[in-house]
């Protein structure tokens, strides 16, 4: 019974530091702001000049001229440019290195679907299987997409601070695998309010109101306050009741 109770209170005063330990963790991340962003549509047109080929029969000799017209290409590019906020990294718990990350997440405007860029297979609660994209050193942090040729396209922006942990999923074998995954540690801003562009003319409009909290919001465990005293109750009773066996022994 002694020593039952003895590996109890072991237990529990490890699962208390544990506790304490990663409240400090979350308490040390701090919540970056909703970012600020702007979409635009840039052209890049450019003129394919025509163009002859000349080929020979190989067995009579005879040439045959080929013409091959000229062509326009619209060549357009959707740019995302966000404004860096004010954040230098810094490591934690001499282990980690906290740095700010951007996600960029698109869709088309008749849909709800959301889609994170750049994408590179598939998401789940705190697993992205996408290329982070890290803060720049300039002012803005800056992305393009390919765009369709037509129709309207929604985009929004979510800050985060913190760290990636990156692992091999090798569990579909398919072409191209493994995938790699990342888990990002940290705080994560709300998303930013929505920007939908005109493909047409280029025309912008914004939301009025902000996109809901995400999940993942943060993978840091974040316990209640209520659990380290209940536990420190616990523990007290558990010892209580060792020192009374002892003094019946």
């Amino acid at each position: 019974m002694r020593r039952g109770l003895a590996l109890a209170i072991v237990l529990i005063l490890a699962a208390l530091s544990l506790i304490i330990a990663e409240s400090a963790i979350a308490q040390s991340i701090p919540k970056p702001s909703v970012p600020e962003f702007t979409v635009r549509l840039i052209d890049h047109p450019y003129n394919v000049p025509s163009s002859t080929t000349t080929s020979t029969d190989p067995y009579t000799g005879k040439q045959t001229i080929t013409t091959y017209p000229g062509y326009h290409v619209q060549n357009s590019s959707i740019e995302v440019s966000i404004k860096n906020q004010q954040f230098t990294p810094y490591s934690i718990n001499n282990q980690n290195t906290l740095s700010l990350f951007y996600n960029v997440s698109y869709k088309g405007h008749y849909t709800g679907d959301w889609t994170y860029y750049p994408w590179n297979g598939s998401y789940s609660r705190n697993s992205y299987a996408v290329t982070r994209i890290p803060q720049s050193t300039s002012d803005y942090t800056v992305v393009q997409f390919a765009p369709p040729t037509e129709g309207q396209m929604d985009f929004r922006v979510q800050a985060q601070i913190g760290y990636y942990d990156s692992y091999q999923d090798d569990s579909v074998p398919v072409p191209g695998a493994p995938f790699t995954h990342y888990i990002f540690t940290g705080e994560v801003s709300g998303w930013s309010n929505t920007q939908t562009i005109n493909l047409a003319d280029g025309s912008v409009t914004v939301s009025t109101s902000l996109t809901p909290n995400p999940t993942p919001s943060s993978t840091v465990p974040e316990f209640p306050l209520w659990t380290i005293p209940l536990l420190l109750t616990v523990m007290v009773a558990l010892a209580g009741l060792v020192v009374y066996h002892k003094k019946r022994n």
